[in-house]
């Protein structure tokens, strides 16, 4: 058994070093690791410790902060099997980031979820996954955000598990104005939502416990369009209604583009060509995903 936690440095430490202890069957420690100060102090909030196939040990923890800036990023530390650091990997500090699990798929590889604050691109707080080889290369990692009630929207990955076809499972909640929702979502053995995929960011809209009617029909008319305006058919129920509702388009890593106020009529002029979601949001901050209409 290998625990992570706090082991007291030398007596004139101002803080508490972070380390690892080895301990046989009997609960007996065979070895204890101390760590250097990485060039900050490390946080064990949410620290987690994998067995690696060389004998060695991978483990997360998060810098207290780096001078002069207020993110922490995490920090994953290889070991090898009597705890000496062997290596290290600092995540970027373009975001604040928050590893809850690290796991070991069949193929050897390394996952890991958790939290990433994505508040910059009105995202809210999304679901972070990325995946490295047991060597330490980063293969890739994705930010999985559900843009039901953006940018209040708080999500958090704080579990994961590789299902039988090879498929990523992970487990978290999300704030929402109204409660706390639990969040299941399943990706493909890359992290993506759909095959394929290239970005970082990976968005889509949930339809639970809509205002809008998802029995009504709606279409987007003409799609594809090269024009300035797309018109919504079908849209009946904001008939004397239409200040209660928001039109959000967004584009194919789920970044919202553009806000209007809901009407039949969409202003679409200026768009880049490509793909484009539409969602119709209610007054409480509720999404309906109306469809994907081009822009040519």
């Amino acid at each position: 058994m290998t625990l992570s936690h706090p082991v007291s440095g030398p007596s004139n430490s101002p803080k508490t070093k972070r380390g690892q202890r080895k301990l046989d069957g009997q609960g007996n420690e065979k070895w204890t690791s101390r760590f250097a100060s990485f060039g900050g102090y490390l946080s064990g909030a949410h620290s987690c410790i994998l067995e690696l196939d060389n004998g060695g040990y991978l483990v997360n923890y998060r810098r207290e902060a780096f001078p002069g800036l207020d993110d922490i990023p995490p920090i994953l530390i290889w070991l090898d099997s009597l705890g000496n650091v062997t290596q290290q990997y600092d995540f970027p500090n373009n975001f604040i980031y928050t590893i809850g699990d690290l796991i070991k798929t069949a193929d050897g590889r390394i996952v890991g979820v958790g939290q990433v604050d994505l508040l910059d691109y009105d995202l809210g707080f999304g679901g972070w996954v990325f995946a490295f080889t047991q060597s330490g290369e980063l293969l890739w990692q994705r930010y999985i955000v559900d843009q039901h009630f953006l940018p209040e929207k708080l999500g958090w990955f704080s579990g994961v598990v590789e299902l039988d076809d090879g498929r990523l499972a992970m487990t978290g909640t999300i704030d929402t104005p109204a409660d706390v929702d639990i969040w299941l979502v399943v990706l493909d053995s890359e992290g993506c939502l759909e095959p394929g995929c290239m970005g970082e960011f990976q968005g889509y809209v949930s339809g639970i416990d809509s205002p809008v009617d998802n029995d009504t029909p709606i279409s987007i008319f003409p799609n594809p369009t090269s024009g300035s305006f797309i018109t919504l058919k079908g849209a009946d129920f904001m008939n004397g209604n239409a200040e209660q509702f928001t039109i959000n388009i967004y584009d194919v890593v789920g970044r919202l583009v553009r806000s209007q106020p809901a009407r039949e009529q969409i202003d679409v002029a200026g768009l880049s060509c490509g793909n484009y979601f539409l969602g119709i949001q209610a007054g409480n901050g509720i999404n309906r995903l109306v469809g994907r209409f081009v822009k040519l």
